[in-house]
Order: structure tokens, then sequence, then C-alpha cells
């Protein structure tokens, strides 16, 4: 449950002879947009001073919970409010980088961080289009500068022919969502134009080949240096 400060409530009404809020202005913790939740029905749960109320957020219709701890009597026009204002589930944090990011090459790294960066602003149109330039470099870094020459989707037939051993089939089938997804960024559709869902995904994706692919090996190689190689023996040989 996330706290709200009592400035989101743009009004409040008297419902159950306590104050309540008319309608919120927050986050949806679904969708991220900034949303208005109105036409609030509240329930009293009288031994507690709580009353409850579940809404949909008008953008992507997905129930938010909204509760209202210790009210002030609506007979009293000084105490408008209450003791806390609270939601859930509560809206999301930006996200972080993701583990390894320091073991992946600049560029990659760059590219990554702009998709990242947009993602938290959620520009989900232009995640999308980033999260597919990411794959573009990281692509380019199996293929020689005769074999990067095409279109990203000639260039991914081109890796799953020529790096079918280094690189597993479930890797080239994420490429291929990647830049299926990419193109809806990059090309307009009405009807399927990248939306919070697919912005996320598409970064979770990219985030599980930088680890496939940068992140893992080098983890596992600081893993093997801390290690070390193992002590000489100091038995005698055997006779």
């Amino acid at each position: 449950m996330h706290s709200l400060d009592l400035q989101s409530v743009p009004e409040w009404t008297s419902c159950h002879q306590y104050w309540v809020p008319r309608c919120v202005d927050t986050s949806c913790p679904h969708c991220g947009r900034l949303a208005t939740f109105a036409q609030i029905g509240w329930n009293l749960v009288p031994d507690l001073r709580v009353l409850l109320s579940r809404i949909k957020c008008p953008g992507c219709r997905k129930d938010v919970t909204f509760v209202v701890i210790d009210p002030g009597p609506a007979k009293d026009a000084s105490k408008q409010g209450c003791e806390c204002l609270a939601m859930f589930p509560a809206p999301k944090g930006p996200r972080k980088e993701m583990e390894g990011i320091d073991l992946v090459p600049e560029r990659i790294r760059k590219a990554y961080r702009e998709t990242l960066s947009v993602f938290n602003a959620r520009v989900w149109s232009a995640t999308a289009t980033l999260a597919r330039k990411t794959l573009e470099g990281t692509i380019g870094e199996f293929l020689g500068p005769q074999e990067r020459k095409g279109t990203l989707e000639q260039q991914l037939k081109r890796l799953a022919e020529t790096k079918a051993n280094s690189l597993a089939l479930p890797l080239i089938t994420l490429s291929h969502s990647l830049r299926q997804g990419g193109n809806l960024g990059a090309h307009f559709d009405e009807d399927k134009d990248p939306d919070a869902e697919m912005a996320e995904a598409m970064l979770d994706l990219i985030e599980y080949l930088i680890q496939y692919v940068y992140a893992l090996p080098g983890m596992i190689k600081r893993l093997d240096d801390k290690i070390g190689p193992p002590a000489p023996s100091t038995s005698a040989p055997a006779e």
C-alpha cells in the first residue's frame, strides 16, 4: 500500500458522515498514466474508521484500491481530510539499470541507457524504437563489416546461418521479436502502437539479450578470477 499526499485530492465530499475524496489525481500503478480517479464509491469499515473504494483507471481500465484512514467528521468543515490516504497497488518507481551493465561495450551501453531513459519517461513508442537500435548494435558485434549490410531482418537471417553454433536458437527468436516490436515503434499504426506492456516486454527482452551476450560471460570471468587457479599440490608424488 502506498501513501498519497492529500494535495492529490482536488475536492472532498461527504460519505457515511465522513470526509472522503470526490476524486484523486495520481499515476496509475498499472499503466503509469497520470489520471483522475473519479466517481468513487466508498465502503465504510465502521469499527476501524476506514473507508475503501475500488475504481478502474480511466486509461487501462485496471482496478486500483483507495483507502481513507481516520477521516474527519463531515459535520465539521474545519476537519475536511483524513489522517492517511493510500492506494494499492503502489505505483511503480523508475526502472533501474540491469546488473552487469558495466561489462557491456560503451556503444551498446549508451543505446541501452537511452532506451531505459525513455521507458522511465513513459514514451512507449520511443522505447520500442530504441530497443530495436540496441538490438542492431548488439547484432553488429557478431557480424563482420560485410555481413552488417542490408536490413536488420537480413542481418538476423545471416546471423542464424553463420552463427548457429555460437548463438542458441532461443536468442535468435528473441532478436526477431525485438525487431518486430521495434518496427511498431518506428512505423506508427493506430491499431498496433506500442503500449506500456509491450514497451516493458521489449526492455525485458533486450536486457536478456545483453545479459546473454555480454554480462553473463563477464560475471563468470569475474567469479573465475576471484576463485583463482587451484593451489599446487603439496603431497609427495606416488612411487
